[in-house]
């Protein structure tokens, strides 16, 4: 064997094995390794998908906003928008707007504005705010619908704005006089609440009151 056979035969291992490396990697590619967008998204769609089948319990405040359908019940505060439809009970506040249907019990409260229809299918509960002290030519200026009045004498309210503007047209206003004796006397006539006459309230009376945008209007005034 001479000197170049000896070579070939020390290197021809070496050249076949390179051959053969070239051409399985051809067929046969290593797989690529997502970058990080791809592991992030990866990440997102399985958190989503915990997101929508499993129910959200929160032991604190949530402070972002819901943005899936939640099928399970809410029982944390969100101060966020809720944007999806929820389907089970809410028994957190939800300080955000609710864009999509509550189809089970709110027990929390309900801050924001309901422009669809708001079915109630036992009482509607109107709690009561706190007794306001009218005094003698004041503006009454009420904090919620069910609005309890005291005087510390008989009074007449101001003839011009017995009642201060409404916030919103449609509201519904009850004044009641929790007096033990004295009455409180709501201007009907001259000013923004329009009753055809003034309103004497003793004790126990109450004045259910719409607003319209300019005026409160005398739905009903009792007795009691």
């Amino acid at each position: 064997m001479n000197a170049k056979q000896k070579q070939w035969l020390a290197y021809g291992p070496l050249v076949i094995g390179i051959l053969l490396a070239v051409f399985f990697g051809m067929r046969y590619p290593l797989p690529e390794m997502p970058d990080d967008t791809e592991h992030l998204a990866i990440a997102s769609t399985k958190f989503r998908s915990v997101y929508v089948e499993h129910d959200l319990t929160w032991a604190g405040t949530g402070t972002g906003s819901v943005t899936g359908n939640v099928t399970g019940n809410l029982t944390g505060a969100v101060t966020g928008a809720v944007t999806g439809n929820v389907t089970g009970n809410v028994t957190g506040n939800v300080t955000g707007n609710v864009t999509g249907n509550v189809t089970g019990n709110v027990t929390g409260d309900l801050t924001g504005d309901v422009t669809g229809d708001l079915t109630n299918s036992t009482f509607l509960n109107l709690t009561a705010q706190t007794a306001i002290s009218v005094t003698a030519a004041a503006t009454i200026t009420p904090t919620g619908t069910y609005q309890p009045l005291t005087s510390a004498a008989v009074v007449t309210t101001s003839t011009s704005t017995a009642v201060a503007n409404g916030s919103v047209t449609g509201a519904l206003l009850l004044l009641e006089n929790q007096n033990a004796a004295d009455a409180i006397t709501i201007d009907g006539t001259g000013g923004n609440v329009e009753c055809t006459a003034d309103v004497v309230l003793g004790t126990g009376d109450t004045l259910f009151l719409l607003w319209n945008g300019t005026n409160w209007y005398c739905l009903s005034a009792y007795n009691n």
